[in-house]
C-alpha cells in the first residue's frame, strides 16, 4: 500500500501528540535489566483503518493513506512493505 505520509514514533512526544490519530500518551517506568522510561500512545479508533483500540510504541510507524485513514505498522512491517514496493517497481 502507498501512503501519503509515514511517521516513525520516536522519543519526541510533542510531535507525535500533534497527529490527529493520537488521543493520549502514557509514560511508564519499566525495569528490564535497568530502569527505562517507555511511552505508548492510545490511537483514535475512529481515524484508524483497523477497528478497536491500538497502542503505538517507539519504533512503530503511523501511516496515513490517501483516504485519510491511519495505519499502525511495526518497523518490520513498514520495512517489508518498502522492500516489496521496490521489488515491484523493478518488474
Amino acid at each position: 500500500m502507498r501512503y501519503k505520509q509515514a511517521i516513525q514514533i520516536g522519543d519526541n512526544v510533542t510531535d507525535i501528540m500533534k497527529l490527529p490519530c493520537v488521543m493520549e500518551c502514557h509514560k511508564r517506568d519499566i525495569f528490564r535489566g535497568g530502569h527505562r522510561i517507555e511511552f505508548y500512545y492510545v490511537l483514535d479508533s475512529r481515524r484508524m483503518k483497523a477497528p478497536g483500540w491500538q497502542f503505538g510504541h517507539e519504533g512503530d510507524w503511523l501511516c496515513e493513506d490517501y483516504d485519510g485513514r491511519w495505519h499502525l505498522l511495526t518497523d518490520k512491517e513498514y520495512k517489508d512493505g518498502l522492500e516489496y514496493r521496490e521489488q515491484c517497481a523493478g518488474a
